[in-house]
């Protein structure tokens, strides 16, 4: 089968040759509408273009970095998978890096990502110990999950207080007074998540010093009487749950357990884990139709901060 050509795509369209190669390049003075059109019959004739030809074309990479700071965690795996998907609709390639458990690791991990030649980068961490200056990032446009110092950049996060607002919520509603929130301060997000547990508690009357306990203060005699738990995240919220178990309590009949976080654990246990999803995906997904735009220069306003919303995810321990 011969080799598809832009020429065959200007025939196919009744485009001009040059109009199919503004679009393809994703030239700010091409309509949306024949943009659309040009990729619809690229689908139909399977024109692969060549990523190189573009490069010579406009003298960008068409390639981003994505920066994590632990790709072991569930956010992290799901926010790669939504900015892959969004970069993979706009024909960009990314180039995945994690973050070194040091700051002089960290910023060597940054600068060996710039140095491939990207047209931008995205960085989810919980915190950063390092200047713009220090690791290279501003020359191309970054997307950030953290403020870095030195910098202006676009921030898109997970919404980590209104996460904790959901958890309180449903506590309160299934567990009254009765209730305990497991706090983990060695989770990154730990701070912000009892921002919101707190701020629900407080303004239904209920003392947080008295149910909000670290994970080495939760004791038998307290879940003994406890009608409802959670956590900062599913791990922790496990953990009680097997705990109440072995007191001979009944999670999702007698008293209720939910965790932050939605891992692959939460779906696992019996009962189901009762839980919030943080749309990590989502949050990948809209830091890198942000970080494009910035690279296409389609949006060149200040920066912005999104904070995208959590949802509950109900299951048998926790009702709806």
């Amino acid at each position: 089968m011969p080799k598809v050509t832009i020429d065959d795509i200007s025939a196919h369209t009744g485009l001009s040759r040059g109009t199919v190669s503004r679009a393809l390049n994703d030239r700010p003075d091409i309509s949306h509408e024949t943009k659309q059109r040009v990729l619809d019959a690229c689908r139909e004739l399977k024109y692969v273009p060549s990523r190189a030809a573009r490069m010579l074309a406009t003298g960008q990479t068409f390639a981003v970095a994505v920066v994590v700071d632990d790709l072991r965690s569930p956010i992290a795996a799901q926010y790669v998978r939504g900015a892959a998907r969004q970069a993979q609709e706009n024909r960009y390639a990314i180039q995945v890096t994690e973050l070194g458990a040091s700051t002089d690791e960290a910023v060597l991990a940054v600068r060996s990502a710039l140095l491939a030649r990207v047209d931008g980068a995205l960085l989810l961490a919980s915190d950063v110990h390092f200047t713009a200056e220090e690791s290279g990032f501003g020359a191309q446009p970054v997307v950030s999950s953290v403020a870095i110092p030195g910098m202006s950049c676009d921030v898109v996060v997970p919404d980590y207080v209104e996460s904790g607002r959901l958890v309180g919520r449903a506590l309160l509603r299934v567990g009254g007074g009765a209730v305990l929130y497991v706090h983990d301060d060695t989770d990154p997000s730990a701070a912000e998540r009892l921002v919101g547990v707190r701020e629900v508690l407080s303004s239904n009357g209920v003392d947080g010093e008295q149910v909000i306990v670290p994970p080495a203060a939760l004791d038998s005699d307290r879940l003994s009487a406890v009608r409802a738990v959670g956590a900062t995240h599913d791990r922790a919220a496990v953990q009680c749950l097997l705990e109440l178990l072995r007191l001979g309590r009944s999670p999702g009949d007698d008293c209720y357990v939910m965790g932050q976080g939605n891992e692959l654990v939460a779906s696992a246990t019996v009962p189901a884990l009762t839980t919030v999803d943080l749309n990590g995906e989502e949050v990948g997904e809209r830091a890198m139709d942000t970080l494009l735009k910035r690279i296409r220069k389609s949006h060149s306003g200040a920066a912005e901060r999104t904070a995208i919303a959590p949802r509950l995810v109900t299951r048998e321990s926790l009702p709806g």
